[in-house]
């Protein structure tokens, strides 16, 4: 098992392993932001890699969705980084209270504006303003049973757009972070998606939502269906990552509804930046994906074939 003297050399400060850049390297989006991304992420990836393999006290949020002071503790040090560094951004984090931006209602956020309940689930509404998304530890059922595919995810949106996203895996040592127009890095090295042309040969990723236990039924018929169409079907069980593995070709696509904005708004940007596609079900693009949780990520050259397949099981569900 790693040690958290083992993260080290995946520091912010170490260039060469997680991709941080000084103003003015490279191309495309914000530098600043992106470099305070991996730092959330990392302060956050350090706590989850304190407690993991240890044994664990866990609360139910719900029937299969397990919270442990991991999770907890992984959003404060995340979220400290980001109020520090961006103190009028918006944040929405899973575990304190997702539904509603970070600032409470009635304090001002960016441009003077106050903070409105109306402001809606998953920070939906803050048109035109930067908001952070933050989940500190995707993965918390493998966490708590000791698999180490277990992530810290840290993604900024503008007016509903991935510009930055940074995502880090302690326990297998690896940071994944992109910029808008910036390309993205795999330790700090470029990372492009396959070049897998046809869904027959592909290797494909999803995951099940939190009701899964009530919808056995037709998460078995989506698997039955891509078990027939493809080369084989996974499921990890940590959105964020299945996202980057998409990015760093290793999977083809990726497929997954009822999905929230901090499981997807760091991956959803590593896809595109480095080469794939990612829409809504419906073919609509990113933002409609992000913002609606139901994500279609490809290396492109399958997209259109994925949105037919799904095109086709959601006829099927709403018939």
């Amino acid at each position: 098992m790693k040690s958290k003297k083992d993260l080290s050399k995946f520091s912010v400060n170490n260039h060469s392993s997680d991709g941080q850049l000084k103003e003015g390297e490279g191309g495309g989006g914000d530098v600043r932001a992106l470099n305070v991304a991996l730092e959330a992420a990392h302060r956050a990836a350090e706590v989850t890699l304190e407690g993991w393999n240890k044994p664990l006290s866990f609360k139910h949020k719900g029937v299969v969705d397990l919270v442990t002071e991991f999770d907890q503790r992984a959003e404060v040090e995340a979220m400290k980084v980001l109020k520090q560094n961006f103190p009028g951004d918006f944040i929405v984090a899973e575990e304190s209270g997702g539904d509603q931006p970070a600032l409470g209602v009635g304090e001002q956020g960016p441009n003077g504006r106050e903070c409105e309940e109306s402001d809606g689930r998953d920070g939906e509404g803050m048109v035109g303003r930067r908001v952070w998304h933050v989940d500190p530890l995707d993965g918390t059922n493998n966490f708590a049973h000791g698999f180490p595919m277990f992530a810290s995810s840290v993604g900024l949106l503008v007016d509903g757009e991935p510009v930055v996203g940074a995502i880090v895996a302690p326990a297998v040592g690896w940071t994944f972070s992109a910029r808008r127009g910036g390309g993205a890095l795999f330790n700090g090295s470029p990372m492009r998606v396959s070049k897998t042309p046809d869904m027959d040969a592909c290797l494909a990723v999803t995951g099940f939502p939190y009701t899964r236990r009530q919808e056995a039924e037709k998460m078995a018929r989506r698997v039955k269906v891509f078990l027939e169409k493809t080369l084989g079907l996974r499921r990890i069980g940590a959105a964020a990552l299945d996202l980057c593995f998409v990015a760093c070709g290793w999977f083809d696509f990726f497929f997954e509804s009822s999905l929230h904005t901090w499981d997807v708004a760091a991956g959803s940007l590593l896809v595109g930046e480095a080469g794939g596609k990612v829409t809504d079900w419906r073919g609509l693009g990113v933002k409609s994906a992000v913002g609606k949780g139901e994500i279609a990520a490809s290396n492109g050259l399958v997209h259109s074939e994925l949105l037919k397949v799904l095109g086709d099981i959601s006829a099927d569900e709403e018939g």
